[in-house]
């Protein structure tokens, strides 16, 4: 009897220790488990997230765009050449239409050059640059380095909503000075910036309308 007792403790125990590792097995898996659908949804949190950024600032690009396009150019608006030669806008525009390349030194320096880049390799001959934040000495540098041969002017701003996105943009304006066909060039959609380009030299070139 007294062996059976201690059989029975045994098998007791045993079969306590077997339900307890049973037991943080199935423990064990549950927290794998969750940990891994955890880490699922803080990925999705996170790319939704991003999307959500992405589409917030398309959103605020688009406003701008459209808040910019039409706008009136102040015709007083005083702009300096890269040779010191200070003008009005409405004597640099003319009675022609141009394409405008407008950024900052506040924008990022690798935007701003790729736009200037994109400019040289279309060969638009109807183009300016209107660079604000820069004096005249160190754009009359800038110019040269950069052996860009387009007309280049320091201005202070031009007032339109688009200058608030801190991004390169371009435009074509006219005698009006009613800026339209605005684009905001981006290094990494070159394709686009292309074909932008190519409509707009065929536009100034009176091919279309």
């Amino acid at each position: 009897m007294f062996c059976f007792n201690v059989m029975y403790m045994n098998f007791k125990g045993l079969v306590y220790w077997g339900a307890f590792l049973v037991l943080m097995s199935i423990c064990l898996i549950l927290y794998i488990q969750y940990d891994r659908q955890k880490k699922e949804v803080g990925q999705t949190t996170s790319v939704l997230k991003h999307t959500q950024g992405l589409v917030e600032k398309m959103l605020n690009e688009q406003i701008a765009l459209v808040g910019s396009e039409g706008f009136l150019l102040n015709k007083e608006l005083s702009i300096v050449s890269s040779n010191n030669s200070g003008k009005s806008l409405i004597d640099v525009v003319g009675k022609r239409r141009v394409l405008v390349l407008y950024f900052s030194l506040n924008n990022c320096s690798d935007c701003y050059n790729y736009c200037l880049d994109e400019l040289k390799s279309h060969s638009l001959e109807k183009a300016l640059v209107f660079v604000s934040g820069f004096n005249v000495r160190d754009l009359y540098v800038f110019s040269r380095s950069n052996h860009f041969n387009n007309e280049m002017f320091c201005v202070k701003g031009l007032g339109l909503p688009t200058e608030q996105l801190n991004m390169p943009f371009m435009f074509v304006v006219g005698s009006d000075l009613k800026p339209t066909h605005f684009f905001i060039p981006k290094k990494e959609h070159p394709i686009q910036t292309d074909k932008y380009l190519e409509l707009v030299n065929d536009y100034l070139s009176g091919k279309c309308g």
